[in-house]
Order: C-alpha cells, then structure tokens, then sequence
C-alpha cells in the first residue's frame, strides 16, 4: 500500500452548521480520491463516487448527516476472478458529537451500543464529509461480488484431486497409501 489519503477539502465545520442551523453539501470524489478509496477498499478501480449529504443540529448541538452516497466500483468475482462492475446507490446516516460529550453520556445511552447507533466523535470541531462518503462505499460495498452469470464447477463430491479419480473414502487415505508404501 502506497499510503494515499483522501482530499482535505470536504471538511466542515460543527461551528458552521451550528451557526447556519443545518446546511446541505455536495460531494464528489476527485479521479485521486477514487485512486485512493480503491487501494483502502482493496478493490480494483473506484471509477466514480458522489454523495448529496444534509447536515442538521440534533439533539442539543449533536449534528446528524444523512445523504445518499453513490459509486461506480470494479470488483473480483469471487467465482470467476474476472473484473465486475458493482454500482452502489445507498443512503447513509451518521450523528457526530463533541468528544465530552460521547463521554458523558448518561446510562440510558446504552441503548446505543446494541443498536449500532452509537454517535461519532467530531475531529477537532470538524466533520469530513469525503471520510463519510468512503465509509457509505466500504458498508455497502458486496462482500462476496459475483457476477450474475458465474457458475462454481467445482469437484464432484466422487471427484478426486485431478478430477477423474474416484475420491478416498475418508480425508486421511492419502496418509494411509504413504504410511502403506513404506511397508
């Protein structure tokens, strides 16, 4: 891995959205961000990636993004080992707060914790809007990418090792024919 990072201008400030009530924000990934999100997802090529997020206060001062993130993705069958297009289209949902403030939380916040619904701490007062694109792709992405027409033509439960053998009756036959040959 070659350690590229993603773009620092889609950062935005929790003061801002605090002070404006709540804004909407556009992102699009540059042709280096795709470069970029592909080596962190371990995937071919990220050929297009955009999200349309809306920022809203929430909760006392908490901010809450919800958009939908889309990309163009080239995976690997997991049958074929062939280059697939994936597109993803999906909507995502995430509340940031301070840091001492996900420290304070009461008990009844544990609710949270089974949920999944857990709030993101803000780094240095700021939401990273490209981060939260990258990580919509990384949960939706398919873990096992097939493509639709890809058959598995695998052994026969008959099939030896090479194909056309009749397979041992039990795994450690092939210990058994070694152990034999030295008699």
């Amino acid at each position: 891995m070659t350690g590229r990072s993603l773009s620092k201008g889609h950062k935005v400030s929790a003061e801002a959205v605090r002070k404006e009530g709540g804004f909407s924000r556009d992102v699009i990934a540059t042709a280096g961000d795709c470069a970029a999100m592909a080596e962190m997802l371990g995937i071919p090529k990220v050929s297009a990636a955009k999200a349309a997020f809306s920022l809203v206060i929430v909760d006392g001062g908490s901010i809450r993004v919800t958009g939908r993130v889309q990309a163009d993705l080239t995976r690997i069958c997991v049958v074929s080992l062939e280059e697939m297009a994936e597109n993803l289209d999906c909507s995502v949902e995430v509340v940031f707060r301070e840091p001492v403030e996900i420290d304070a939380r009461d008990a009844d916040d544990e609710d949270d914790l089974l949920t999944g619904d857990e709030p993101e701490a803000l780094e240095n007062g700021e939401i990273d809007l490209m981060r939260v694109l990258y990580e919509g792709i990384a949960v939706e992405m398919d873990p096992y990418p097939r493509r639709p027409e890809a058959e598995f033509d695998g052994l026969s439960a008959d099939a030896g090792p090479d194909g056309g053998e009749t397979r041992p009756d039990h795994p450690f036959a092939a210990l058994e024919a070694l152990k034999n040959r030295e008699k």
